[in-house]
């Protein structure tokens, strides 16, 4: 039992899995929250690709540190962007809760119990050592849970940036008057 928990939360440490695909559409100016203190695959509109560590961001350049060298990217020649972020959803959470509060809560309740045994001249553990000591790692271990679940599901999100489209240029000619309403005499 206890090789089967260790190498669970082995694979969750060292091997997080894509379960996820998203594709989305943004607007320029809203990639460079998107992809702040990430690791990316930016894509600009010559079919260069380029690989490295988005360090600074704003609305008009993207810097990418790729080994010791900085990239300063314009966002206007950037024409997709991937990387991977945690998924968040509710039955994750609830599955990574549900895991880490059991797991921590057992092992809790046998500390409780041993602490118990150690405090009490009787050498009997009673009821509350172990009760104590569960809801204590369970909570902590339901919190542990979520945390792991959400860096071990990962979902690759790529973002492809629409084109600038600028605002109609304002006609430089006034529009033609209307002619006046007929007035009918009798």
């Amino acid at each position: 039992m206890k090789i089967s928990c260790v190498s669970i939360l082995t694979l969750f440490l060292v091997a997080p899995g894509v379960w996820a695909q998203v594709k989305e559409e943004v607007e320029p100016y809203l990639v460079a929250p998107q992809i702040l203190n990430k690791t990316v695959n930016i894509t600009t509109a010559d079919f260069k690709v380029v690989r490295g560590k988005v360090v600074a961001a704003d609305e008009e350049k993207v810097v990418v540190r790729k080994g010791a060298d900085r990239l300063e990217l314009p966002v206007t020649k950037i024409q997709m962007v991937n990387f991977r972020r945690p998924k968040r959803s509710g039955k994750l959470d609830f599955l990574g809760n549900l895991l880490g509060g059991t797991g921590f809560g057992f092992g809790g309740a046998a500390i409780g119990k041993q602490a118990a045994q150690g405090i009490r001249a009787d050498g009997q553990p009673g009821r509350i050592g172990p009760i104590v000591g569960g809801m204590a790692l369970g909570f902590l271990g339901g919190y542990v849970g979520k945390h792991l679940m959400r860096r071990a599901v990962q979902e690759e999100v790529t973002l492809t940036l629409l084109p600038d489209v600028a605002a109609p240029a304002p006609q430089t000619s006034p529009p033609p008057p209307r002619p006046a309403p007929a007035v009918k005499r009798r």
